[in-house]
């Protein structure tokens, strides 16, 4: 584990802290260095970390494709007038109006950030990350970051 300390090896692992130093024969002094093996105690079971720290990967096609025009008008059907324009300019610098595009860690015309939004996008009915593919829905998801925050903040606008 990477850039871990006892206790967090600890933490994750589920052993106590105790446990895992006198295993180790450490104390909580005791550095750990790039490189060193760190025994845990017998019985111990552990799980990898997941893959989602490291981000999204072969997120399924979207069942429908947008065009550049659909989805400009997807986010006119999703914001008030009053707010369609900018969204659009966004949503262009964003994705280039791609619905189908993601990084790392974003998705979607808005390019939201699935990371940072996932513990309440299941408010709005989005438990997957590809559902974002959708431009109707990552329109909905980007109006709902917008009144919840309060603005374009999140887009550093």
């Amino acid at each position: 584990m990477d850039n871990d300390s006892w206790s967090r090896i600890a933490d994750k692992t589920g052993v106590t802290l105790r446990a895992l130093l006198a295993q180790n024969k450490a104390t909580t002094k005791t550095m750990i260095l790039i490189g060193d093996t760190v025994c845990l105690p017998k019985g111990t079971t552990w799980k990898q970390p997941s893959t989602e720290a490291t981000g999204l990967r072969n997120l399924p096609a979207p069942k429908v494709r947008y065009t550049r025009a659909q989805a400009a008008a997807a986010i006119r059907e999703v914001f008030p007038k009053h707010l369609e324009a900018k969204a659009i300019s966004l949503a262009k610098r964003e994705s280039k109006l791609a619905a189908g595009s993601y990084t790392w860690c974003c998705v979607g015309l808005f390019q939201i950030n699935w990371w940072a939004h996932k513990p309440w996008l299941d408010d709005i009915g989005v438990t997957k990350a590809s559902q974002l593919l959708d431009a109707k829905t990552n329109a909905r998801a980007a109006y709902a970051i917008y009144k919840r925050s309060g603005g374009w903040s999140p887009w550093a606008l």
